[in-house]
């Protein structure tokens, strides 16, 4: 009987205990809920909280990042040791600008948010504010960065060398068959408007190449796999910047890239790049802006490699085949 009343002793100071917290947890609860919407004084006490989420959150970013970079730059290492009595040598310094406040060098790639890249550099360096680096148009960004970022060759030797040394050095791809349909339709698809430069030039030239004389119409209409042939084929006039391979244009196994971001990845990659250099004020503009085109989007490059022929498709995957493998992209499943 003894033990039953110590029991039940015991069962009620636990139960009390139990109900005494929850009471206690329900009273500070309701004081928290107060505090929020009647405290001016606490405030400050809630936004230093907030911050420091903030920056154990940009914390995690960077270290996870950080990972991600490495990863990347040992695999491009590994290929590139690889595959060295292959792949093509340096013979010149590509366009590389330089940010010497931030102490940053881009290469620059065509159809991998180059044009943005170059936006960011031009506010960088002071030429205009943010809001105008958006609003330039991309003829106007091409003329500025020409004459106001710092290109890299034109250093001297000595400065060249310390820069490749100690600044932060990245470049931005992209898988090879969505740059290819990206300069396809950004520089050579039949629009409503008069015919370009170089729809005139290549456009047309391309036509009367790969399209059986009957067949050929007045009106320009080029369609992707004919201009797929013509990147294919040993001809000269193929080697434009805009689909020319991205190892023949930064020549990532001559400057060891610390950063190689991916146009796939592109916000969380420049986040990182941007934040790294001291500039994590800055906000890359993202993936909403004109010099972007839905041809990244899988199912729209399905589409059209379904009319690409199973042998063009493997001669062009030989023809990038250092893209693919230096960069780690694989031929998607059509």
């Amino acid at each position: 009987m003894k033990r039953l009343t110590t029991f039940r002793a015991f069962t009620f100071t636990v139960v009390f205990l139990v109900f005494s917290t929850l009471f206690y947890m329900l009273i500070l609860h309701s004081k928290e809920d107060v505090i929020r919407r009647k405290s001016v004084i606490l405030q400050p006490m809630n936004v230093e909280t907030n911050k420091k989420t903030r920056e154990a959150d940009l914390d995690n970013f960077m270290s996870k990042y950080r990972i991600i970079h490495e990863l990347r730059a040992n695999h491009t290492m590994q290929m590139c040791k690889k595959y060295e009595a292959d792949i093509p040598k340096m013979t010149h310094l590509p366009h590389l600008l330089v940010d010497e406040k931030y102490k940053l060098v881009y290469c620059q790639i065509p159809k991998a948010a180059s044009t943005t890249w170059s936006r960011v550099f031009l506010y960088l360096k002071g030429y205009v504010d943010y809001p105008h680096a958006l609003a330039l148009s991309r003829r106007s960004v091409n003329t500025a960065w020409k004459s106001k970022i710092p290109q890299l060759h034109k250093y001297s030797p000595e400065k060249q060398k310390e820069i490749l040394e100690t600044y932060t050095k990245f470049m931005f791809v992209r898988h090879p068959f969505s740059r290819l349909l990206s300069a396809f339709n950004d520089k050579l698809k039949a629009s409503k408007n008069k015919t370009t430069a170089m729809q005139n030039q290549v456009g047309k030239r391309i036509i009367r190449k790969f399209r059986l004389k009957s067949n050929i119409s007045e009106t320009y209409d080029i369609r992707f796999e004919e201009f797929f042939e013509f990147v294919i084929s040993e001809m000269r006039s193929t080697d434009n910047a805009h689909w020319r391979a991205a190892h023949r244009l930064c020549f990532p196994c001559d400057i060891h890239y610390d950063i190689i971001g991916k146009l796939e990845d592109v916000d969380n990659d420049a986040k990182y790049i941007l934040t790294k250099s001291g500039a994590g004020h800055v906000h890359f503009p993202g993936t909403s802006g004109s010099y972007f085109t839905n041809s990244s989007h899988l199912d729209e490059l399905r589409k059209h490699l379904s009319r690409v022929s199973p042998p063009h498709i493997a001669a062009f995957y030989n023809k990038y085949k250092f893209d693919f493998t230096l960069f780690d992209y694989e031929i998607p499943t059509i």
